[in-house]
C-alpha cells in the first residue's frame, strides 16, 4: 500500500508523490485514476474502467487498451499503486490519500463531534472548485451542499450573518435550482437588515425557478417572503426590475473608417455561443479613437442586449483620480433599480448583488478609459451580458485570467486619415488640396484626436489653405494641437496621463528613446541608449508597447508613433539634464558603430578600413545574420552618421560611414549612400586623419562605380591610396589597391589592374592577412582571364577559394565560384562551370543578394546550355531574367546581353525605358570632394574606352 501518494478530486484533478505534482498529460489517463480513485482499496472490473474511460466509444481492443493506459499509469504513480484483480484493477493507497474518503470521513467525525461546525468547516476545505469528473462525484456533490447547509445553520444561530452573504450569493449562482441555498442567503441578508435586497434575491429565485422548472418556490421559501413583508410593510414588492438602462453616449458625428475593427467585434459577438459573458478589450494608445469606436458599435449591436446598457467613464486615463470599482457598483445598482438605501455597504457583497441583478438578463456594459484588470474585474456582469472595455493598456491580466477578447486599436490608414478628414471639414476643401490633406495626416500621425482638431481649426477659418496649416503643423507639430482650454483635445495632454503612470525607470527610458538615430529600434540599441542591461530593458519596452506608448514591430523591434516621438523629445529637453541626454546618444552611437563594425567585417571579410581591431566580431554567426541586421539597421546607421557628425563625435562618424560600405555593395542605396559619406567625409576632414579621409573617398569611389563613373570613381581611389600611403597604413593601401585595379580593368588596362592587384597580394601576405590576399586573388583571377590565361585563373580562384572557405565568407566564395565557371567555360569544361555556377548560386541565395543570385544564374543557364542541358538551361534563364530584368547596372546587362544572345526569347526584350537611365543623385563630376586632373602626380590622365559612353 502506497503512502507516498496524495490524490484530489474535489476540485481540478491533482495528484501529488512525495509531495511533487505528477503530470497526467493524457486525458485518458486522468479518466481512468478518477474511475479507481472513487473506489479505493475496492476492485473496480474492466468493464467499469473502459466505459469509464472511452465512454460508449470503446476501442476495438478495449482490454488490450486499458492494459496499456494501466501500465502507463503505474509508471507514473509507482509500482504497487495499482494492483490487478480477479475482474480488474484496484487503487492500492493509503487511507486519507484521497480527499473524497477524507471528506467522508470528515462529515461521519462532524455527526459525532462536539464542535461540529469546526469538523464540517475542515471537511468543506477540501473542495478546492468544481470537479474534473462531476459525474463520479454526484452524490458527494449532494453530501457537500447538505453540510454546506448545516454549516450555514450553525453560523446563523452564531450570529454570524454578514461574512455568509458573499458565500451564498456565490453558491447560489453555482447552484441556482437549490431552494435551501436561496433560502439562507435570504435569512443572511435580512439578519443584516438588509431586506429589499432579500426580498430582491427572493424574486430572483422565483424568476429562476419558473424559467429553468416552471414552478414556484416551496413552502418554506413562501413563508420566508411573507415573513420579510410583516417586518417591512414599505417593500412589500421587489425592487423595480422593468427600469431598463440607457446609458450609452451618443456616438460622435463625422466617423469614418475602422471596418476591420468593427467587423472584428461583430465577428466575436457572433462567435460567442459559450454561456459566459463576453469580455472586450477595445486598446490603443490616447487620442487613436477607443471610446470613439466603442460607442458606435455598442448603438449598432444595442438591440441584441434588450435589458439595458451600462456606461461609466472610469477615468484610468486622464485627470483625476480613477473611479473606485465600489462606487461605480453602487451606481449600475442603483441604475437597475435597487433603492440607495439597499445597496451593500462591503464592496464584495455590492459585487455579488450586481451579479444578482444581471443574471438571467441581457445587458450592455461599457467600462470606458479602464485604468488596469483590478479596476474592471468586480464589475464583469455574469453570463447573456457583454462587457466592452477600452483602455490605453492591453488589459493582459484579463485575457488570461478571466477569458477577455482583445481589439488593438493602431493610427487609421492614410485613406482613412483622409476620409476623416474630408468628412469634418468637407469634401471640397480636401478635394481641392489632396497633396496638403496628405501632408497634414501625416503630420498628425494619422491619429484621429489630432485630426479632428485640425479639422477644426480649418473649418473656424474657412479662407486657410491646407498647404498653409500643413507648413504651420510641421513647424510647431504640438503646439499648434493644443487646447489650453481643455485637456481632453490636447494630444499633449492626452499622452501625459499614460507617461506620468509610469514608474521613474521606464519614464526615462520613454524620453531618453526619443534620441535614438532611427525611428525603428531593437533591443540592444535602446539598451545601450539608457545604460541598461538587455534584459531589463526588454521588460521596459514591453512595458511601454502594452500602455501604447511605443509600438511593437515584430522581432524585438519597436517604433514611436510620430507624435508620441515629438512629445517624448519635448519631455527629454525638459526633464534630462543636457549631459544625460548627451552621453545617452553617445552611447547609443557607439553601440551602433561597433555593432556596424562588427556587421561589417562578416560580411566583407578583408576589406574594412578602420585600423583598429574589432570588438564583438563575433556578434554574428554568418554572413546572412551580419546582412540581416544591416537590413534592419542601416537607416540607425546613416541617421548615426548624420547625428555623430553633427554632435561632433568625428570619430565616430567616419567609423559608421565606413561600416556601411559592405552593404552598401550588396544593397545599393544610392542617396543614403552619398549622403553618409558627405556627412562622413567633412568630419575626417576635421579630424585631419588621412585614414579616416582615405575610407570616406573609397565610399564615395564605389558609388561612383555603381552609377557607371568608373573614371571619377579610380581618381577617387587613388586619392585613398596616397592618403593610405601617408598614414602607413598598409592593410588600407591592401583594400584601396584592390579597388584601383578594379577601376583599371573596367577600364582595359589590364596590365596596370594586374599590377595593382599583385602589390595588394604582396602587401597582405606580408601582414598575414588571408582574407585581404582572398580578396586581391579574386580580382586578379578575373584579369587572368581578361589577358587569356584561363588556366592561371583556375589556379589563382581556387587559392581564392581556399582562403574563402577557411574565413567564412560566403560572398566572396559565391563571387570567386562564378570567376571560376567563367574561366572553365572559357577552357571548354561545361561541366566544371555548371557546378561552380550552381554553387555561386546557392551561397547568393543564402544571404539574400537577388541581383548576384541574378547573376550567377545567367551565367549558370549559359553554361548548361552549352553543356547540352538546354531544358534546364531555359528554366535557368528565365529565373535569371526576372531577377534581372529592371536593375539598371552594367554588370547586369552584360549577363542580359549574354542571355538575349544565348536564348532567342530574351532577344528582343530591353530594359524599360525608365529603368535604362542610370541611377540619379546629387554627385556631380567633381563627386564631392578634392580631385586632382591626373590620376597621380607625373602620370598620364585615365584613357576612357572610346566605345563607353558615361552618364
Amino acid at each position: 500500500m502506497l503512502s507516498e501518494l496524495r490524490i484530489f478530486l474535489l476540485g481540478p484533478l491533482r495528484v501529488e508523490r512525495f509531495g511533487e505534482p505528477v503530470a497526467l498529460s493524457s486525458p485518458k489517463q486522468r479518466a481512468l485514476l478518477a474511475v479507481l480513485a472513487v473506489s479505493p482499496g475496492v476492485s473496480v472490473s474492466v468493464d467499469a474502467l473502459a466505459h469509464g474511460v472511452w465512454g460508449e466509444e470503446l476501442p476495438e481492443r478495449a482490454r488490450a487498451s486499458l492494459h496499456t493506459l494501466v501500465a502507463r499509469l503505474r509508471r507514473l504513480l509507482g509500482d504497487g499503486s495499482i494492483r490487478t484483480t480477479a475482474d480488474g484493477y484496484l487503487l492500492d493507497v493509503e487511507p486519507g490519500a484521497i480527499d473524497v474518503a477524507e471528506f467522508q470521513r470528515l462529515l461521519a467525525v462532524a455527526e459525532s463531534a462536539g464542535d461540529e461546525r469546526a469538523a464540517l468547516r475542515e471537511a468543506l476545505a477540501l473542495w478546492r472548485g468544481e470537479p474534473s469528473f462531476p459525474e463520479l462525484l454526484s452524490g458527494l456533490t449532494e453530501q457537500y451542499l447538505r453540510a454546506v447547509q448545516r454549516r450555514v445553520d450553525l453560523d446563523l444561530a452564531a450570529g454570524e450573518h454578514a461574512g455568509l452573504v458573499a458565500e451564498l450569493t456565490a453558491l447560489v449562482a453555482r447552484h441556482p435550482l437549490t431552494e435551501p441555498l436561496w433560502e439562507r442567503l435570504i435569512r443572511a441578508l435580512a439578519a443584516t437588515g438588509r431586506h429589499a435586497e432579500a426580498l430582491a434575491e427572493y424574486a430572483n429565485c422565483r424568476k429562476k425557478l419558473a424559467e429553468e422548472l416552471g414552478i414556484g418556490p416551496g413552502a418554506a421559501l413562501q413563508e420566508l417572503y411573507l415573513e420579510l413583508l410583516a417586518h417591512d410593510t414599505q417593500d412589500t414588492e421587489p425592487p423595480a426590475r422593468a427600469i431598463l438602462p440607457r446609458q450609452l453616449p451618443s456616438a460622435v458625428p463625422g466617423f469614418v473608417g475602422r471596418s476591420d475593427e468593427l467587423r472584428a467585434l461583430d465577428e466575436l459577438l457572433r462567435g460567442h455561443t459559450d454561456p459566459s459573458v463576453l469580455t472586450v478589450v477595445v486598446h490603443g494608445t490616447g487620442g487613436v479613437g477607443k471610446t470613439t469606436l466603442a460607442v458606435r458599435w455598442a448603438h449598432q449591436v444595442a438591440e441584441q442586449f434588450p435589458d439595458g446598457q451600462l456606461y461609466i467613464d472610469l477615468r484610468g486615463y486622464g485627470p483625476g483620480e480613477p473611479v473606485a470599482a465600489s462606487a461605480v457598483l453602487s451606481a449600475f445598482l442603483c441604475a437597475l433599480g435597487v433603492p440607495e438605501r439597499a445597496v451593500p455597504v462591503d464592496a464584495a457583497e455590492r459585487e455579488a448583488l450586481l451579479r444578482s441583478q444581471l443574471a438571467g438578463r441581457r445587458v450592455l456594459v461599457l467600462l470606458d478609459n479602464a485604468r488596469d484588470a483590478a479596476q474592471v474585474r468586480p464589475l464583469l456582469p455574469g453570463a447573456g451580458c457583454l462587457a466592452l472595455i477600452t483602455s490605453r493598456s492591453d488589459l493582459r491580466g484579463l485575457s488570461v485570467r478571466d477569458g477577455a477578447r482583445s481589439v488593438a486599436l493602431h493610427r487609421m490608414s492614410k485613406l482613412e486619415a483622409t476620409e476623416l478628414l474630408a468628412a469634418n471639414t468637407g469634401i471640397d476643401r480636401v478635394a481641392a488640396e489632396p497633396a496638403a490633406a496628405d501632408d497634414l495626416a501625416r503630420l498628425c500621425g494619422h491619429l484621429p484626436l489630432a485630426l479632428r482638431i485640425i479639422a477644426d481649426l480649418v473649418a473656424r477659418d474657412p479662407a486657410t489653405r491646407l498647404a498653409e496649416l500643413a507648413d504651420e503643423l510641421r513647424a510647431r507639430r504640438l503646439e499648434l494641437l493644443a487646447d489650453p482650454a481643455d485637456d481632453a483635445a490636447d494630444p499633449r495632454a492626452v499622452f501625459s496621463w499614460s507617461y506620468r503612470e509610469l514608474p521613474p525607470g521606464e519614464a526615462q527610458l520613454f524620453r531618453l528613446l526619443s534620441l535614438s538615430p532611427a525611428g525603428q529600434f531593437g533591443v540592444a540599441a535602446a539598451a545601450a541608449l539608457a545604460g541598461r542591461p538587455e534584459a531589463e530593458t526588454r521588460r521596459s519596452l514591453d512595458r511601454l508597447v502594452s500602455v501604447h506608448l511605443l509600438e511593437s514591430r515584430g522581432l524585438g523591434r519597436y517604433q514611436f508613433h510620430d507624435l508620441l516621438h515629438h512629445y517624448a523629445a519635448e519631455l527629454t529637453v525638459a526633464e534630462d539634464l543636457a549631459t544625460t541626454r548627451s552621453a545617452a546618444l553617445r552611447r547609443a552611437l557607439g553601440w551602433y558603430c561597433r555593432t556596424a563594425m562588427a556587421a561589417s567585417v562578416v560580411l566583407a571579410p578583408g576589406r574594412h578600413l578602420w585600423p583598429d581591431e574589432v570588438p564583438g566580431a563575433d556578434l554574428f554567426a554568418g554572413q546572412p545574420q551580419a546582412l540581416d541586421w544591416f537590413d534592419h539597421e542601416w537607416p540607425a546607421v546613416v541617421a548615426a552618421v548624420r547625428l555623430a557628425a553633427e554632435a561632433g563625435a568625428d570619430d565616430l562618424a567616419w567609423r559608421l560611414a565606413a561600416s556601411l560600405h559592405a552593404f552598401f555593395v550588396v544593397r545599393p542605396i544610392w542617396d543614403d549612400w552619398e549622403a553618409a559619406y558627405r556627412a562622413a567625409l567633412v568630419s575626417a576632414e576635421r579630424l585631419g586623419d588621412p585614414v579616416a579621409r582615405g575610407a570616406c573617398l573609397v565610399g564615395l569611389g564605389t558609388l561612383h562605380v555603381h552609377l557607371g563613373l568608373e573614371a571619377q570613381a579610380l581618381i577617387a581611389y587613388r586619392q585613398a591610396l596616397t592618403a593610405f600611403e601617408a598614414a602607413g597604413a598598409k592593410a588600407q593601401q591592401a583594400v584601396a589597391l584592390v579597388l584601383v585595379g578594379n577601376c583599371l580593368e573596367f577600364l582595359e588596362h589590364h596590365a596596370d589592374a594586374e599590377r595593382s592587384y599583385r602589390t595588394s597580394i604582396a602587401l597582405s601576405r606580408e601582414l598575414g592577412d588571408q582574407a585581404r590576399e582572398a580578396h586581391a586573388l579574386s580580382n586578379l583571377a578575373i584579369t587572368a582571364i581578361s589577358l587569356g590565361r584561363h588556366g592561371e585563373s583556375v589556379e589563382l580562384s581556387t587559392r581564392c577559394l581556399h582562403l574563402r572557405r577557411a574565413s567564412g565568407d560566403e560572398r566572396g566564395q559565391a563571387h570567386t565560384l562564378d570567376n571560376l565557371g567563367d574561366a572553365w567555360t572559357e577552357l571548354g569544361n561545361h561541366a566544371e562551370a555548371v557546378d561552380c555556377y550552381r554553387q555561386a548560386v546557392t551561397l547568393a541565395r543564402a544571404y539574400r543578394d537577388r541581383r548576384n543570385e541574378g547573376v550567377h544564374l545567367g551565367n549558370l543557364a549559359r553554361a548548361e546550355l552549352l553543356n547540352g542541358e538546354v531544358e534546364r538551361a531555359r528554366h535557368t534563364a528565365g529565373e535569371a531574367w526576372a531577377l534581372l530584368a529592371n536593375i539598371p547596372d552594367s554588370d547586369v546587362e552584360k549577363v542580359r546581353e549574354r542571355l538575349r544572345q544565348s536564348f532567342p526569347e530574351f532577344a528582343s526584350c530591353q530594359l524599360g525605358e525608365r529603368d535604362q537611365k542610370a541611377p540619379r543623385s546629387t554627385v556631380r563630376s567633381t563627386g564631392g570632394f578634392p580631385v586632382v586632373p591626373a590620376d597621380r602626380e607625373g602620370e598620364e590622365p585615365v584613357a576612357v574606352p572610346a566605345d563607353r559612353t558615361w552618364a
